[in-house]
């Protein structure tokens, strides 16, 4: 495919292998729109997935997810978080076993990307948590979702993507400009394919596709400063999708709604990123 015909659509056709999301995800969205679903009823939607169900329990006792006590069943996980925030870890994880297939080369490690999302994950939970303007279980997703956009490229065209890499890391600049230049978009509006075709909530689309650009994401800029806010702190602490670290640009309008501007807030999450970012190599690796 020579760079001059490629857009996100093409590339999303490209990738034959991308399935639709489980059936599970489908009908639990159906029963959640019935009043008279119980935990009960949904918990047995997701057990009929068991490799699904089975991370699900495990990536909401991960200390990098936040939750303090211990969920033993999905039953149990659904009575406390609730209906909505055991959706949003069924979405994460679908997606997560959609790329398991994915292979790492040399210039791309897909262990390493996945262990920087699950640590953007945790820290976007809590800077949505501390500014009080954002979803945190939407931040969540939002964050351990973000860089899906590199896989899909990757799964399309690697060469391409080690070039831009290559470039990122030889003249300093972020990652994303250099796939603008390139190839006139960034990996950001794949993931607003992928999403259009798997059937995202529109909140979760639109804080995906802008989270470069959070401004531009409408009632969701705060969902999308959260994410935005969060990949660049993990990149600043070490935890980085592509190695040399290129750091993105900081949104000033982003990082003051997220009120990361206060000192306090700041160095108060700063202090946490390193045990989130520990805890995210342990759920990747199964350490």
């Amino acid at each position: 495919m020579p760079v001059e015909s490629l857009s996100p659509d093409a590339i999303a056709q490209h990738v034959k292998s991308i399935p639709t999301l489980p059936t599970v995800l489908t009908e639990l969205s159906r029963r959640m729109e019935d009043p008279k679903t119980s935990s009960d009823d949904l918990a047995q939607v997701i057990l009929q997935d068991q490799a699904i169900s089975s991370k699900v329990l495990k990536l909401v006792n991960s200390p990098f997810y936040g939750y303090s006590g211990r969920i033993n069943s999905i039953n149990q996980g659904i009575v406390i978080l609730g209906f909505n925030a055991v959706k949003n870890l069924v979405l994460s994880t679908s997606v997560i076993e959609v790329f398991k297939g994915a292979k790492s080369s040399d210039g791309f490690q897909i262990e390493q990307l996945w262990i920087h999302s699950t640590a953007v994950a945790g820290v976007a939970k809590l800077v949505a948590e501390r500014s009080g303007v954002a979803d945190p279980e939407e931040a969540f997703v939002g964050g351990l979702l973000h860089d899906i956009g590199k896989l899909l490229l990757w799964m399309s065209e690697p060469k391409l993507l080690l070039g831009c890499i290559a470039a990122s890391n030889t003249h300093k600049i972020p990652l994303s400009d250099v796939e603008h230049k390139v190839i006139g978009f960034s990996d950001n509006e794949l993931v607003a394919v992928l999403a259009e075709k798997w059937k995202f909530p529109n909140s979760l689309r639109d804080a995906l596709r802008w989270r470069i650009r959070p401004e531009f994401a409408g009632a969701n800029t705060p969902l999308a400063s959260a994410i935005h806010c969060a990949n660049i702190l993990c990149m600043s602490m070490g935890a980085s999708p592509t190695i040399p670290i290129v750091l993105p640009i900081p949104d000033p309008k982003a990082w003051e709604l997220m009120g990361l501007h206060h000192d306090d807030r700041l160095r108060n999450i700063l202090a946490e990123i390193p045990l989130k970012v520990e805890s995210a190599k342990a759920f990747v690796t199964g350490g």
